[in-house]
């Protein structure tokens, strides 16, 4: 092993006398009458002979004398000192040690600071490359699978009323929505109606009937004594005076027979 020189005089001499001393550890000498070893410098090992430095590799750090290669998380673009640097969140460096970069997660999956690998977003969330955490799907839009790089908008007739929704909801009845990506159902006008879940549009009430509210399921017939010619309309028209109709849903008035009348408007018989 590579040595210095250390004072070996003895307190009853008077002369100096020198012997050599070798290298404490982690210290090299490489040259003869050295007073001192000296340390290598940063990312450099002493050589087994401790009369040089060994040059660390990438991917590795110098410590107590000994190269090592960076843990799982964490990278050395060059020989390093005492530790390697740690892969911000969003990257990763897989499971093998001596990593000289981080990689970046992919869409649809994200990391936390000194990690190994990447996690795939969960159903309901999605991210962008080098995530450091996932996103909920907007209102409107959703995911039923995992590790996504964006969500998908619901579709008409459906809605996504909440945040990292995993699927969507059927409008009920007397709710339609003709449009893509919403949070909500509209209620149905009055004039029209929605008897099915998940109805894009509403349905015109059809002459004979009316929907006097909105939000309804059904339209209801016009009652005897009144009629409706018209489709998409709110209430039923009255019958004329001398005219009348005895059944319901019906989208006009008789008029009475010869030798009949109907004194009032609304009459059902003559």
């Amino acid at each position: 092993p590579a040595t210095y020189s250390v004072d070996s005089s003895s307190s009853s001499s008077s002369s100096l006398s020198f012997a050599c001393a070798p290298c404490p550890d982690n210290t090299y000498s490489d040259s003869f009458g050295r007073e001192e070893c000296a340390t290598c410098g940063v990312g450099a090992r002493p050589s087994d002979d401790q009369k040089s430095c060994v040059v660390c590799g990438e991917g590795e750090y110098s410590s107590n004398g000994n190269c090592i290669k960076c843990k799982s998380g964490r990278y050395a673009p060059v020989p390093l000192d005492d530790e390697c640097l740690v892969c911000e969140a969003g990257f990763y460096t897989g499971k093998s040690n001596g990593a000289t970069t981080c990689t970046a997660c992919s869409a649809g999956s994200q990391s936390t600071a000194s990690s190994e690998q990447c996690s795939d977003c969960g159903a309901g969330k999605w991210s962008g490359n080098a995530a450091s955490s996932c996103s909920d799907c907007e209102v409107g839009k959703y995911h039923n699978r995992t590790g996504q790089g964006s969500c998908e908008s619901c579709g008409a007739g459906k809605v996504a009323a909440v945040k990292g929704s995993k699927g969507c909801t059927d409008c009920p009845t007397g709710k339609a929505q003709g449009a893509t990506g919403q949070s909500d159902c509209d209620n149905c006008t009055v004039g029209f109606a929605s008897p099915e879940e998940g109805a894009a549009t509403c349905i015109a009430c059809e002459a004979g009937s009316h929907a006097p509210a909105v939000g309804l399921r059904n339209c209801t017939s016009c009652l005897p004594g009144k009629a409706q010619g018209g489709t998409g309309q709110s209430e039923c028209d009255d019958c004329d005076v001398g005219r009348h109709q005895s059944k319901k849903g019906k989208d006009s008035c008789d008029a009475c027979g010869t030798g009949k009348y109907a004194a009032n408007a609304s009459s059902a018989t003559c």
